[in-house]
């Protein structure tokens, strides 16, 4: 079974030639699409639609931030960038809400703009539409051994994040916690039954719709300027908010101290984000 993976680009980029003929920088951007936020400040979710912006930037040196652009929005200044062990991060989520790049209206088309000590790039993408319906092929009780398949109906988006978790009892009475996950042009998936060997349960099912280049090997960037990159832009995540599915007899007793619980919406799109760029530098195939 294919591994999912997300999000990657290397730009070559001649801001400075003369100085340094062998710059480059890796650049990767992300705009996510929702309906709410968090705010840091008043430790509260706000419900207002928004996209806001994370990219990461790797080069050597390490590029300098001058600014990133959401269209007609402009963010400027240290608070939006912080420099991490071998790449600089702008518009992450930590470690102060400060530096969230971040737009409450006009969101699609997306006009992406961002200039560093390298150069500057450019990138347009639109918003994909959000999924409407979520089909699944057993919504109560799955035996074991069999395949088991998410459809959906409403989206337009260039591929999607398919992903449930599994929580199971193996043959030495141990529980564990396994997520599984895979990316998809088409409007549906089938996970095959090989997955399903122990009584458990499936919980947590999701499709991410995204916007942008197909993450494979041989990929081109949706960028242009100084240099090329990948943008990509997320729309509203599907959950499936029926009943967990019972996978042959079900599942009693602890999850395991080894066992991977269900990661929190961060290190989710981190985990994305990263399986995409996997595909894009041919780690893995689509």
């Amino acid at each position: 079974m294919k591994k999912l993976i997300l999000l990657s680009i290397i730009l070559i980029i001649g801001c400075d030639k003369e100085a340094n003929d062998s710059a480059t920088q890796n650049l990767w951007i992300d705009a996510y699409h929702d309906n709410s936020y968090y705010n840091d400040y008043t430790n509260e979710t706000v419900y207002e639609e928004n996209t806001s912006a994370n990219c990461i930037l790797q080069g050597n040196p390490i590029p300098e931030f001058n600014y990133i652009k959401l269209n007609e929005t402009n963010f400027i200044g240290d608070d939006y960038a912080t420099i991490r062990p071998g790449y600089l991060c702008i518009g992450c989520y930590w470690p102060n809400s400060d530096s969230t790049v971040m737009i409450q209206s006009n969101f699609t088309p997306l006009n992406v703009e961002i200039q560093t000590s390298y150069g500057q790039s450019n990138g347009i993408i639109s918003l994909p539409d959000t999924i409407m319906t979520l089909g699944l092929s057993e919504t109560s009780n799955l035996p074991l051994s069999t395949p088991f398949t998410i459809s959906w109906a409403g989206s337009n988006a260039d591929f999607y994040y398919v992903s449930f978790d599994y929580k199971y009892n193996d043959e030495n009475d141990d529980w564990h916690w396994d997520g599984f996950e895979e990316m998809t042009v088409n409007n549906s998936f089938t996970f095959p039954g090989s997955i399903f060997s122990y009584n458990g349960e499936i919980v947590y099912i999701r499709v991410q719709p995204i916007n942008g280049p197909i993450p494979k090997e041989g990929a081109e960037g949706n960028m242009s300027g100084d240099g090329s990159g990948f943008l990509y832009y997320w729309a509203n995540t599907f959950d499936y908010e029926g009943d967990d599915i019972i996978v042959g007899s079900g599942y009693s007793g602890r999850i395991s101290n080894t066992s991977t619980l269900h990661p929190n919406e961060q290190e989710l799109k981190q985990r994305i984000r990263k399986k995409i760029e996997n595909r894009i530098l041919g780690i893995e195939d689509f």
